[in-house]
């Protein structure tokens, strides 16, 4: 191909790849190519037609074209377009010496490609080839853009090779110099950073300030600033301030204004505060940049050093231990840890200063009050001697104060003292303070505060002098100080809760205990803080839950138990509450709070002999041990109370005597400004003097009552006087307490109603009580109770002031419509104006709100006795007693079971039986008037003494029965007078004291038919029977009147004729009675046991016939065949008697009483035969089946069936004594007291 082919073939290829028309350039240039491998423009077009196509193929035959020999430019400037990365640095070296003219685009294209890490090296060799050229004018702008240039590549790693550092620093001093650049900001920040890492500090601040006055809205400088000044402040080779233009505090709020949030602003900002002694200002800015960078190592330091200033040592430690610091610093805090791991740290510490400074008397001073706590003695003083050679007086006198010298010792030093020193100022006040010279104290801790305000320790102190002295606003307000700058004193945040919880300011207190938590997270201390508040707000769980952290962090802590059991005794977790104390006494003792404690619980729980008990022990080894006199007193009054309600008034003197006793001890000691010793003193005189008057007296001490004897006994009367002084000195220590003035009208009440006579007295006293009533619903309307007592003395007769009464009693029922004492009040009030409907209502009311209230139950008793419904009187008054004693309740159930029993034919009704027979009505009964006896002792009325007279003999107690007779005839007069006479005659008979029932029928003065009967069989008994035969004539003719009681009269004197006469005049007189209209059944039976054992068989037959229309009456009939059998066997009819027998028993099987007759004849008529004996036991047992299973068995008939075991064991000996000990033992089982089993026993034995 001619060199003219060659030319045009290169000028179509050069066409077609303007056309783009690739492919047929590439076969032009191919073409050319084969003609001259070596033709430049062939290679370099047949590159340009790859370069869209095939990059590999177009750097080939680039790097052909270079390699030509001709000039390379346009071939290499076309294989920067398509070679490997790796080559174009060196491509771009030498189009920057072929083509000097694009210089910067050539170093602008070197910089995009230098972010390959593995032609970064190359780049900027590139480059530093640039900067290196030959200093010209020409030659300027390229080599300043390639500095330029070449710090863009620097910037493109993060981690600058230490071969390159010095070109990197070159870079950056010329790229500072240039301003107005696109690197120029940056390049100061990193030229700075630089200087910085190099440790050229003054360089580095210089370059920041400059950069702040270029860049004024730029954080970075200010942050630089802010960082090399606080890092290097307190530096003594540098003097930051003279290379700062303006104030370091103008750098750090312009930081601030930028970024709010800047760490180091603040940092500066904090180390400028602490430089002006602004200590806790730093320290806050501290604790939020450590709260940001938690190893912040300037931050760390400083803020351990503000809280040295501040007096947190604990916190301080924390801080240094962190950041490894050995310095004095931290020996002080060291000390101020006093564990002894810590002290031990601190002698080490300090020994290893003193190597390198052994005449430092810090040190020196430091390692001596270490040796002193650790008790070293010997090398303490050996530093202490050392001090005083060295001259350091005030650290001698500081060391001896606290570790030398006695407390009156060091106040002399102290006062001798005369260096002008915080540490001696604060001492000292701290030593008047233990020693109570406030004023001292004062003077000195406000001197050692004016020196270093900023000193938490000066604040503690102050706030336990204002303390001492009851100044609690400036306690608060010195706490509050102290806690600002030292959140760690404990001493601090104990008192100072204790002043929000005794002002109630129970936010403040739960933010500070919460605060303080944070700063003791692992110790029991802040949990049982906040368990005391959450006790005071009756939070108890919370407070339980509190405590029981508390105490996970010491199982051995008394006071965490102590605040434990209280709060389980303030929920009402009373079993709870004494297991903890009990605990607490195993571990401590010698512990009288807890044994106090278990007392009072005791107490509460109504286990009043414990708690006595309790507090009678704690009282032995702490006699003058106030609460336990107190508690002492409250158990002995509240088990009185218990007791009186139980009705053991005997018991109930005895402890309201002892409670006196305790009450008197507090008294004697000169404490008389508690209300409630005057308060407490006075109830237990009410309460005694509510007693019967054999039992209200109290023995009291002289100089109680005002008296110079020893010993004063104080009656009823004396007992309320003095009640009411007492309460009226309580009052006038608290003349605003309603409860008080309540008090005090019921114990004028009380004393109003023992004048039973003295009208005059009675309406002094019931207006006194008024008018405390008065004030007590004026100072407390709201209290119902206040209402209640003011209409109830309205209603006494003296008042009678009706109308205020009800309008109280209303009022009462207003603030509390259950209040079953006001409705039964206003039922009384309604009872006694005669209204029966509206008492009705309102004791059912009564009833509606309290069941068990007894009052309302006596008033609707009463209303029933009113309109004659006797069996519903006798029901309520029976429950009355069931439910509680009261002495209306007990002598209206008295008087209903007497009036039924005195009159036979009550017992008829079925209902009356029941309720006497299966109500036990008799005994309880009895208990109820026996109790209403001992309520009220000689003041109890005649009814009342002859209902206990009448009951006790139907219980067989017949000197009981006496004695109320005797009491009552001394109470009675007139008619009621002779009945009583009557009455304590038979009970005379029963206990067979003849004489004495003589003379008490003789001095009935209006002669009866009972008295001379009582008289009659007095006399006879006595032996007297002439004159009882008299005494019955008399009765016979003037005071019989009728014919039953004359023949009851006659059948006694023919008794009585037999005794004395024989049976002449006997059989005359019972003939007499036989011959009457209707003739007493006891004379028959007299008539015809005479006839039989004289054998008149004419008396006999008399008899009998006049027996017959008794013969199957179910209440005779076994006497009738008793005596028709015994006929039969006097006159040798044994048999005949027998089959009598049988045939009564077939007639009636259901009779016990016949069997029984059976059973005995069979025993006695045929003992001997056998044959006899087992069909008389079989009968006598069947008459144990027939009495047990009646569905009305009564007491007597279930004693009977044991003496008809003992009759079939009888029966049973001659034919199975076996069977015959068994069946004694059934009985004796059955009845213990039955002689005749224990007879049968006994021969089965023999």
């Amino acid at each position: 191909m001619s060199s003219k082919s060659v030319k045009n073939a290169l000028k179509e290829a050069r066409e077609f790849i303007k056309n783009k028309d690739f492919k047929q350039a590439i076969e032009k240039c191919q073409a050319v190519i084969k003609e001259d491998p070596k033709n430049y423009m062939g290679l370099v077009l047949m590159g340009a037609a790859y370069q869209d196509t095939d990059k590999k193929e177009a750097a080939s035959s680039l790097r052909k074209a270079v390699n030509c020999g001709v000039d390379p430019t346009l071939a290499l400037q076309g294989l920067a377009n398509c070679a490997d990365v790796e080559e174009l640095p060196e491509i771009y070296r030498k189009l920057l010496k072929l083509v000097p003219d694009k210089a910067k685009e050539y170093q602008s294209k070197v910089v995009l490609i230098s972010g390959e890490n593995k032609i970064w090296e190359d780049c900027l060799s590139v480059l530093e080839g640039e900067v290196h050229l030959e200093n010209t004018e020409s030659n300027a702008e390229r080599v300043q853009s390639a500095w330029l240039n070449l710090c863009r590549v620097f910037y493109k790693q993060t981690a600058i090779p230490e071969k390159w550092s010095r070109l990197y620093e070159k870079c950056l001093e010329v790229a500072v110099a240039i301003p107005s650049t696109d690197v120029h900001l940056e390049s100061y920040k990193r030229y700075i950073k630089l200087l910085y890492n190099t440790s050229r500090s003054a360089d580095c601040l210089q370059k920041a300030v400059t950069m702040t006055e270029l860049y004024p809205r730029e954080v970075s400088p200010l942050e630089w600033i802010c960082k090399v000044y606080s890092e290097n402040v307190d530096s003594s080779t540098v003097n930051l301030n003279s290379l700062l233009k303006n104030p370091i505090e103008s750098y750090a709020e312009g930081l601030l204004n930028l970024n709010k949030n800047s760490s180091l602003g603040i940092l500066a900002k904090a180390v400028s505060l602490y430089s002006t002694e602004k200590y806790s200002q730093a320290r806050d800015l501290l604790e939020h940049i450590k709260s940001e960078e938690s190893k912040n190592p300037v931050c760390l330091k400083y803020l351990a050093e503000c809280y040295v200033k501040l007096g947190a040592y604990t916190m301080a430690k924390r801080e240094y231990d962190s950041i490894n610091s050995t310095g004095s610093e931290y020996v002080l805090c060291l000390l101020h840890d006093e564990s002894k791991e810590s002290l031990e740290k601190a002698v080490n510490i300090c020994e290893e200063l003193l190597k390198t400074s052994p005449e430092d008397a810090l040190i020196l001073y430091y390692l001596a009050r270490a040796l002193f706590n650790l008790n070293d003695k010997s090398r303490a003083e050996s530093m202490l001697k050392q001090l005083k050679e060295s001259g350091s007086e005030a650290f001698v006198t500081l060391l001896e104060a606290d570790y030398v010298r006695t407390l009156t010792e060091t106040i002399t030093l102290l006062d001798n003292e005369t260096t002008d020193s915080f540490e001696i100022d604060l001492l000292k006040g701290r030593k008047y303070l233990e020693v109570k010279e406030f004023e001292k104290a004062l003077t000195c801790l406000l001197r050692a505060t004016k020196q270093k305000p900023y000193y938490s320790g000066c604040f503690s102190s102050l706030g336990q002098l204002y303390s001492s002295i009851n100044d609690w606003a400036r306690a608060r307000k010195c706490y509050e100080k102290c806690i600002y700058l030292n959140p760690m004193n404990k001493h601090a945040i104990e008192h100072l809760s204790g002043i929000y919880r005794k002002n109630e300011e129970w936010d403040l207190n739960y933010a500070l205990l919460q605060k303080a938590g944070k700063y003791f997270q692992k110790t029991k201390w802040p949990l049982f803080q906040m368990g005391l508040h959450n006790l005071s707000l009756q939070k108890f769980d919370e407070a339980i839950d509190s405590f029981r952290s508390a105490l996970r962090f010491d199982i051995s802590d008394i006071l965490c138990w102590e605040g434990l059991a209280d709060a389980y005794y303030q929920r009402g977790s009373f079993n709870s509450a004494m297991k903890v104390y009990q605990k607490i006494i195993e571990l401590d003792p010698e512990n009288e709070y807890s044994r106090l404690q278990v007392g009072v619980v005791k107490l509460t729980l109504r286990m009043y002999s414990e708690s006595i008990a309790a507090f009678t022990e704690l009282l032995e080894t702490c006699p003058d041990y106030l609460p336990a006199l107190k508690g002492a007193a409250e158990a002995h009054y509240c088990y009185a109370i218990y007791l009186s309600s139980k009705c053991l008034f005997g018991r109930c003197k005895e402890n309201l005597q002892n409670a006196t006793d305790c009450l008197q001890r507090i008294f004697l000691t000169g404490k008389r400004d508690m209300i409630w010793l005057w308060r407490l003193l006075a109830n237990v005189f009410v309460a005694t003097g509510r007693m019967s008057p054999t039992k209200a007296f109290l023995n009291v001490s002289g100089n109680l009552a005002g008296q110079e004897e020893d010993i004063v006994v104080l009656e009823k009367n004396e007992l309320f006087e003095f009640a009411g002084r007492f309460y009226t000195c309580a009052i006038k220590l608290n003349p605003e307490d309603s409860l008080l003035w309540h008090e005090l009208s019921l114990c004028y009440y009380y004393f109003a109603l023992q004048y039973g006579k003295d009208a005059e007295t009675r309406k002094r006293h019931l207006r006194l009580a008024m008018d405390a009533s008065k004030q007590s619903i004026q100072l407390q309307p709201s209290r119902w109770q206040n209402w209640n007592l003011l209409g109830v003395i309205c209603t006494t007769n003296e008042i009678n002031n009706l109308p205020l009464a009800q309008h109280c009693f209303i009022k009462a029922l207003q603030i509390d419509k259950k209040s079953a004492s006001a409705w039964t009040n206003l039922g009384i009030l309604y009872l006694k104006q005669g209204e029966i409907k509206l008492a009705n209502k309102a004791f059912s009311r009564g009833q509606q709100a309290d069941t068990g209230f007894v009052n309302a139950w006596v008033g609707q008793a009463i209303i029933a006795e009113r309109i004659g419904q006797s069996d519903e009187a006798m029901d309520l008054f029976r429950h009355c007693t069931q439910l509680e004693f009261r002495t209306e309740s007990a002598v209206g159930y008295a008087y209903w079971v007497c009036n039924i029993l005195s009159n036979p034919e009550n017992l008829k009704d079925p209902r009356y039986k029941y309720a006497i027979e299966n109500m036990h009505a008799v005994p309880v009964a009895l208990d109820s008037i026996n109790w209403y006896y001992g309520a009220v002792g000689v003041d109890a009325t005649l009814e009342s003494l002859s209902y206990l007279g009448f009951l006790n003999s139907r219980q067989s107690l017949t000197n009981s029965a006496t004695k109320a007779f005797e009491l009552a005839v001394e109470k009675a007069s007139g008619p009621d007078k002779d009945k009583m006479l009557c009455n304590v005659g038979y009970s005379y008979l029963r206990n067979n004291q003849l004489q004495e029932a003589i003379k008490a029928f003789d001095e009935v003065s209006e002669a009866s038919f009972k008295s001379y009967i009582g008289l009659a069989l007095a006399r006879f008994r006595a032996s007297q029977f002439q004159d009882s035969y008299s005494v019955y004539n008399l009765a016979l003719e003037w005071l019989a009147n009728n014919e039953t009681e004359k023949s009851l009269i006659l059948v006694a004197m023919s008794s009585m004729v037999y005794a004395a006469q024989g049976e002449g005049d006997t059989k005359g007189i019972l003939k007499q009675c036989i011959n009457l209209q209707n003739p007493p059944i006891q004379a028959l039976f007299s008539a015809c046991a005479l006839g039989i054992i004289h054998t008149d068989q004419k008396l006999i037959d008399a008899a009998l016939k006049a027996l017959k229309p008794y013969e199957d009456d179910v209440e005779h009939c076994h006497h009738i065949a008793f005596l028709i059998a015994q006929v039969h066997a006097y006159n040798n009819q044994s048999k005949k008697g027998l089959n009598h027998l049988i045939s009564r028993v077939h007639a009636f099987p259901g009779r016990p009483l016949l069997r029984r007759v059976l059973a005995d004849y069979l025993l006695h008529i045929y003992r001997r035969s056998k044959k006899h004996m087992g069909p008389a036991s079989k009968i006598a047992e069947s008459t144990v089946v027939l009495e047990l299973r009646n569905p009305r068995r009564t007491k007597e008939m279930s004693l009977n069936a044991s003496k008809y075991l003992a009759v079939a064991s009888e029966a049973m000996k001659r034919v199975d004594r076996a069977r015959s000990m068994k069946l004694a033992q059934r009985a004796i089982h059955l009845n213990p007291l039955c002689q005749e089993a224990w007879d049968v026993l006994v021969s089965c034995k023999s």
